[in-house]
């Protein structure tokens, strides 16, 4: 997969994926990240408060195992939508875990 150098220095995607899809920037990605974030978190919210109304044992454990699942994707998601939203900045401190 060979990058293209766009105005201003930004890499992006190939712009021919084979799928007719345009070339996607960083920035771009970032944003995709920031609604997931936001999609992941409102789950997150709306099981916990089926969990406070829950009576059932089986189905607070499963409701618990879910917000369980679903955290590390929204940790994952902020991270990411903050690494490529800043990826260029030259003073931006890169978090380590996605570092080579």
């Amino acid at each position: 997969m060979s990058s293209r150098l766009r105005k201003g220095g930004v890499f992006s995607l190939p712009s021919d994926s084979g799928r007719g899809e345009a070339a996607m920037t960083l920035l771009e990605l970032s944003a995709v990240y920031r609604d997931s974030e936001v999609t992941i978190r409102a789950r997150i919210r709306e099981l916990r408060a089926r969990l406070e109304q829950e009576e059932d044992p089986e189905e607070c454990w499963r409701l618990k195992r879910r917000i369980t699942d679903l955290t590390p994707l929204l940790q994952e998601a902020r991270e990411l939508a903050s690494l490529t939203a800043h990826y260029y900045d030259r003073s931006y401190y890169r978090n380590e875990k996605y570092t080579l």
